[in-house]
């Protein structure tokens, strides 16, 4: 961010940064996403039994937020702080959703005496 501001205050006789758009990214989206990450990895891990296999499902998570980024680079998709917010909203109940999944599904000791 310090780098853009840097670069751009010469053409927009401002500092872009911080905004609204970017602490909503950081503060909310950025947590929300590494949980969900986390939640995903360990729901897999606990339903396979190869340790490459697990981190390749798990590395399959990123695909929805790819999604988001390529509609908003693409504009089918606008990173305002309502969409921002709306979006935070969906990743926290659906990461809340798999919390009491991944917990339900974890077994340590299945994973330790059958994993590969």
């Amino acid at each position: 961010m310090a780098v853009t501001d840097l670069s751009t205050y010469s053409l927009l006789s401002f500092y872009y940064f911080p905004n609204v758009d970017s602490g909503i990214i950081l503060l909310l989206l950025a947590p929300l996403a590494a949980i969900f990450s986390i939640e995903i990895t360990t729901i897999a891990s606990s339903r396979l039994s190869d340790v490459r296999s697990a981190n390749q499902i798990g590395s399959l998570m990123f695909v929805p937020f790819m999604i988001v980024f390529v509609e908003g680079v693409t504009g089918g998709f606008t990173f305002d702080p309502t969409n921002l917010l709306v979006l935070s909203g969906v990743l926290l109940i659906a990461d809340i959703a798999l919390f009491f999944l991944s917990t339900s599904t974890f077994r340590r000791e299945k994973i330790l005496t059958q994993w590969k």
